[in-house]
Order: C-alpha cells, then structure tokens, then sequence
C-alpha cells in the first residue's frame, strides 16, 4: 500500500503537513505513513496517515483515524503538498471498527473523477465464542476542490457462530455464515456523477441496492439509496437466518 519508515526523505514532511501537532500522543509506531502514486497521473500522488486506536491510562479512548492528501513530484523530484486540494483529516472509524487495506480498482465517477476505495471490517457478536464481521467500503474524491468521502456501504458479512459443546471431546460445534458483495459504477452516458450498484447473490437470488450521488441538508454531496440494506449488520447481532 505504498507504506514508507522514517527513512524515507518525504516522511517528516507528509507527518507534518497531514497530521501537524495532532499526532504528538499518539506513539511513534501507531501512527503509519504511506506515498503511492495515483493511477494514470505519474506526477501526482497519495499521501496518507493511518493512526491506530490509542487507550491510554485515564485518557479517552481514541478511534483509529485515516488522513489522506494530494502531492506533487517536482521537477527536482521533491514530494510539495498540493494546497489546492483540501486534504481528507481526521475520516474516524467507529468504535469497533478496523482499517483493512486501500482499495484501486477503477472507480471512474465521471466528473468526480477517478474515487480511492478504503475498505474497513466492523466486529461484534452477540454469542460468546462467535466471531462477526461486516467488510464497509468507502470511497473518496481525489480531484479539486477536496479529498472527500462520497459513498460508504458494507459490501461484505462473515460469521462464525458458536453452537453446542461436545461433550466427548470438550470442543465445540460452529455455524459459518458467509455473503461476499461486489460493486460496480455504472454508466456515465446515462448519469454523470454515474450511479454506483452494490449486488450479492444470497442462495438463488441477487440482491442489489442502487446509490445516487444526493445533496444533504448540510450541502455536501453523498451517494445515497432507498434500497434496503443487503448484508446483516453485525453491530445489531444479525445474521443471514434473520428477516433483515
């Protein structure tokens, strides 16, 4: 993912312009930086800081955090931060949620440009012994006027439910439940912004929901649906059994 160490002559640099003062509690080995070049664009890149969940003694438990900015390669091969694209500061995960990896398959949005996928796993099971999870997908602008996040879904459910003990042998039996999403961009001729199709195949059936980029009341632009949701969510402890 493009994960650069200290050694590198551009880290001070995006450590400072990213995450400035912000950054000094946090330990030197949860907080990761990264410089990857953007596709199709051999003078431009992404710049990025992943800082881990931090819990501290009699401090505020604080969530991990994703930043992400806009670099130019110079003419001297000198990484200069881009002032003309706002840079995305402080994209929090939520309380049970993981980073996962960076996401660039080719998200054409028309004139949005091409979006950088993020993608996150949220954990939580009702059961003792059950493990569950939602795989989210994010996606963020990396054109003018700003990085910002446009979509996010789960695309994505895994569960592995703890069943009855054997007896026998002391183990005990499980339950794995598992539904995997994919996600395509349609057709720009139709719609620009295009509108961005979430699918899953559950047993025979396909499921799908729709999103349409939405202005909210506070101005910004988001891809919004009224599809029902695809994928139980683990944080409300369903599973595929469940008449979501």
């Amino acid at each position: 993912m493009g994960a650069i160490d200290k050694a590198h002559p551009a880290y001070s640099y995006i450590v400072q312009k990213l995450g400035g003062d912000g950054l000094a509690k946090h330990p030197i080995e949860s907080v990761h930086v990264g410089l990857s070049q953007m596709p199709n664009k051999s003078k431009k890149y992404i710049a990025w800081l992943y800082v881990e969940r931090l819990t501290l003694p009699n401090t505020k438990t604080s969530n991990p955090t994703i930043i992400i900015g806009i670099f130019n390669l110079s003419a001297n091969n000198i990484y200069v931060f881009d002032h003309n694209i706002r840079p995305l500061i402080q994209l929090r995960l939520s309380e049970y949620e993981n980073f996962q990896n960076f996401d660039w398959a080719p998200y054409e949005l028309g004139s949005l440009g091409r979006a950088l996928g993020i993608r996150t796993f949220r954990w939580s099971c009702g059961a003792g012994g059950s493990v569950c999870s939602n795989e989210l997908l994010r996606l963020v602008t990396l054109e003018v006027p700003a990085v910002r996040q446009i979509f996010i879904a789960p695309v994505g459910f895994f569960g592995n439910y703890g069943g009855e003990w054997n007896v026998m042998d002391d183990t005990r039996q499980h339950i794995v439940q598992e539904l995997k999403g994919t996600v395509s961009v349609g057709s720009i001729a139709k719609s620009n912004p295009p509108k961005i199709i979430v699918k899953a195949r559950l047993h025979s059936k396909f499921l799908k929901r729709t999103f349409i980029l939405s202005r909210r009341r506070d101005g910004s632009w988001h891809y919004e649906t009224n599809y029902r949701e695809i994928f139980p969510k683990v944080d409300k402890y369903e599973s595929l059994d469940d008449p979501y």
